[in-house]
C-alpha cells in the first residue's frame, strides 16, 4: 500500500467522523424522538438505518464518479440538493397544517403519519449522498480495487457511528431543554425546523 493511497485512508477517516456532525443527518430524528417518545432503541434503529441508507448511495455515487468520471459527480449535485430540498419543506408543511387540524379537534392517526414521515426521511437521506468525499474517489479512481473497498468500508462505518454519536447526544441534550412551551408548540417547532433544513440543505 503506498503512501498516497495511505493519506486518502486517512483523509475518509476524518471526513466521515465530520459528516455526522452535520446537523441534517440526526436532528430531524431526535425532534420525532421527543415527540413521538421513542426509547433509546428505536431511535437507534431509526438513526443506524438512516445512516447505512445513506452511506450506501455516498459509496454508490463514489464508484459511479470511479468509472464515469467527474461530469456525472457535477449533475448529481442538482439531484442531491433539489429532492431532499422539496421533501424536507413538505414535510414541514404537513407538520404546520396537522397542527392547525388539531387545533380544529380532527382526528389525526399519528402513529401511521410517523411511520410515512421515517420511510420519507429514509428517502431523502438515500438521494442526499455526500459530496465531499466523492473528490478522494475521483483521485483514487487508477487504484487496485480492494484499496477502493477499504476506503469505502472505512468511511461508511465511520460515518455511520459518527451520525449515530450525534443523534445521541443530541437526543440527550433535547431531554434535558424539553418544556412545557416545546411540548405545547412541538408540531410548529417541527415544521419550522423541517423547513430551515430544507432551504439549508439547498445552499449548504
Amino acid at each position: 500500500m503506498s503512501i498516497e493511497t495511505i493519506n486518502y485512508i486517512l483523509a475518509s477517516m476524518i471526513i466521515g467522523i465530520l459528516h455526522g456532525s452535520i446537523p441534517n443527518h440526526w436532528i430531524t430524528f431526535v425532534i420525532l424522538s421527543q415527540k413521538e417518545k421513542w426509547n433509546h432503541k428505536k431511535l437507534l434503529i431509526v438513526s443506524i438505518i438512516s445512516a447505512i441508507l445513506h452511506n450506501i448511495s455516498t459509496i454508490i455515487l463514489g464508484f459511479f464518479v470511479i468509472t464515469i468520471g467527474n461530469i456525472i459527480l457535477k449533475n448529481f449535485i442538482i439531484i442531491e440538493k433539489t429532492i431532499p430540498t422539496i421533501i424536507f419543506i413538505f414535510l414541514g408543511n404537513l407538520f404546520l397544517m396537522s397542527d392547525k387540524k388539531h387545533k380544529k379537534n380532527i382526528s389525526i392517526k399519528d402513529n401511521q403519519n410517523t411511520k410515512g414521515i421515517i420511510f420519507i426521511l429514509w428517502i431523502s437521506m438515500f438521494f442526499s449522498p455526500c459530496l465531499e468525499i466523492q473528490s478522494i474517489y475521483f483521485s483514487i479512481s487508477k487504484n487496485e480495487l480492494h484499496e477502493l473497498i477499504l476506503i469505502s468500508i472505512i468511511y461508511g462505518f465511520l460515518s455511520t457511528i459518527s451520525i449515530l454519536f450525534f443523534t445521541m447526544v443530541a437526543n440527550k441534550s433535547i431531554k434535558i431543554l424539553y418544556s412545557k412551551f416545546i411540548i405545547k408548540y412541538e408540531k410548529k417547532i417541527i415544521g419550522i425546523t423541517f423547513i430551515v433544513l430544507g432551504i439549508f440543505n439547498l445552499f449548504y
